[in-house]
């Protein structure tokens, strides 16, 4: 598998490298339209970003106001939870920054029946890919050790849903909390820039499998039909890749990184 791919050092400048391309991919975005969108992740790994983002200098680099923020997936559990994505968000960025609130689409919780709440947001991309460029335009993703992307987890029947539907509930997911609701495989091929956030040593065996094409991992199949794909790795989470000889080539977008 050819894929584009940057390692750095440690957690620390992993995230000050997101940032810095975050920055970038938002201004050249907003150059040539409106408005972008953006897609948030949960996870441990982008908190450190998030920190980054709603302090200087990148908290007045950024257009807010002209950005619409999503998220990839979410714990079926109220914003105020510990678990929830949206608030960890909220807690760590969006508060600190001046984002008009219409703009900023959690995933909803507060249905009694999860699957209400993925068709509810279902519309909600719908509006947001109908009135923007057509596409997602930049989405966070993280990834488990397992291989799983947002809450798309291997062997799961999300996996294989219609083009059509581009958000769903989970009822059975394999870690806890078992309802949540996610973003599907054809929302994330809508992608115009996939970044995936991956640091760690427990990671590096799913990293090495998906990069050499294991499509049994739900990371391996995000391949954006009009759009691209940057991984970005600390050394931990990149230990096993020179030795399974998988080639990387670093495009055009990168600050840095080897």
């Amino acid at each position: 598998m050819s894929a584009s791919i940057a390692t750095y050092p440690d957690r620390e400048q992993l995230a000050a490298a997101a940032a810095d391309l975050l920055v970038q991919q938002i201004d050249a975005t907003l150059a040539t339209q409106p408005r972008c969108s953006l897609v948030l992740a949960g996870g441990t790994t982008p908190v450190l970003l998030y920190r980054l983002l709603a302090q200087r200098p990148y908290r007045t680099q950024i257009a807010w106001e002209r950005l619409w923020v999503l998220w990839g997936d979410e714990r079926y559990v109220p914003l105020a939870d510990p678990q929830s994505n949206a608030g960890m968000a909220v807690r760590e960025l969006l508060d600190h920054v001046p984002i008009p609130p219409a703009q900023v689409l959690p995933m909803p919780t507060t249905y009694a029946d999860p699957h209400a709440a993925a068709a509810a947001y279902q519309q909600q991309v719908q509006h947001v890919l109908a009135s923007g460029s057509g596409q997602l335009d930049i989405v966070l993703l993280g990834m488990g050790a397992d291989g799983h992307i947002a809450s798309l987890f291997p062997d799961h029947a999300a996996l294989a849903l219609p083009d059509a539907v581009l958000v769903t509930a989970i009822d059975d997911a394999p870690k806890p909390p078992p309802r949540r609701i996610t973003l599907t495989l054809p929302a994330l091929q809508q992608a115009g820039l996939v970044l995936l956030l991956v640091a760690g040593a427990d990671k590096a065996a799913a990293v090495q499998r998906a990069l050499a094409g294991d499509l049994a991992l739900p990371v391996a199949r995000v391949q954006p039909v009009h759009g691209r794909v940057l991984w970005l790795l600390d050394a931990a989470a990149a230990s096993a890749r020179e030795q399974a000889g998988i080639r990387a080539e670093v495009t055009g977008i990168m600050t840095g990184g080897a």
